[in-house]
């Protein structure tokens, strides 16, 4: 009795080893975050402000853990995973990266120009999970969902566009999945981003976009070539021909001077004059 009595023993403290084992053998406490860099690109004559990353709002949880591993057999969260810098901080170094390789020149501030454009990008999702399934195989999932805006330094929005990656992946004897899954991800939405800054389809410009820019344009000072006098706007237009300024209207609306509106309001003052 005594030996089958041992012997119960020790298969159970066995039991209790190999479960422990499980759940703790292999499993991360910390994930890098990192992206493979796009690739470099020629400078263009143009300047950004990247805007530190925020929260969207709704997401939850603490924004600095990047998920949590579980023991699937029992359902037991074994340890949340801790990002190994602050996610916003990675997300902003991720966004000048992007711009930076893609030929702009990134700026810390944009006090010192008025013109400069503002990168803003917003986090609505970084979460990741992972399971051991019959150790030590690992199975690990997740994704990250971010807005990228640019604004003009006075808040208007130029551009925006919304970014997402998500990843499964499977190892085996090493629970380092997260790593891995986050670097694929996010290599994918900066090579998003990049593609999209190098195309320009952000249109990033300078601020004088609104009606208070373009108005000097439209009345500027027209210079006599006979007597090289400076002469009043309203007195240069009548001696002007109407179709060069129907031109010089078009070339301001296709520079994004002039609004749909602004631009048939002026068209048709100018239809008016023939």
């Amino acid at each position: 009795m005594l030996v089958k009595g041992n012997t119960k023993l020790k298969w159970s403290l066995m039991s209790v080893a190999t479960v422990a084992m499980c759940c703790s053998t292999g499993c991360q406490s910390a994930a890098s975050i990192s992206w493979n860099k796009p690739t470099q690109s020629k400078a263009l004559n143009k300047t950004v402000c990247i805007k530190k990353a925020e929260w969207g709002d709704g997401v939850s949880g603490d924004s600095a853990v990047v998920g949590k591993h579980t023991f699937t057999v029992f359902a037991i969260p074994v340890s949340r995973i801790a990002a190994n810098r602050p996610i916003d901080e990675c997300v902003t170094e991720a966004a000048a990266d992007v711009y930076t390789r893609a030929g702009y020149t990134v700026v810390d501030s944009a006090e010192s120009s008025a013109d400069v454009a503002i990168v803003a990008p917003t986090l609505t999702k970084f979460n990741y999970w992972s399971y051991s399934w019959l150790w030590p195989l690992f199975i690990t999932g997740g994704g990250i969902q971010m807005d990228v805006a640019v604004e003009s330094k006075s808040g208007q929005t130029l551009w925006r566009n919304s970014y997402q990656a998500s990843s499964h992946r499977v190892t085996f004897g090493t629970c380092d999945g997260f790593d891995s899954a986050i670097r694929g991800d996010l290599t994918q939405i900066v090579n998003k981003m990049s593609a999209d800054a190098k195309g320009n389809s952000a249109k990033i410009k300078e601020q004088q976009t609104s009606t208070a820019a373009a108005e000097p344009l439209l009345k500027s000072k027209v210079t006599s070539s006979d007597t090289g006098k400076v002469q009043p706007t309203t007195a240069s237009l009548k001696s002007v021909d109407v179709s060069d300024q129907m031109k010089k209207l078009k070339e301001l609306k296709d520079a994004g001077l002039l609004t749909e509106e602004e631009f048939e309001a002026k068209r048709k003052e100018l239809v008016g004059q023939l």
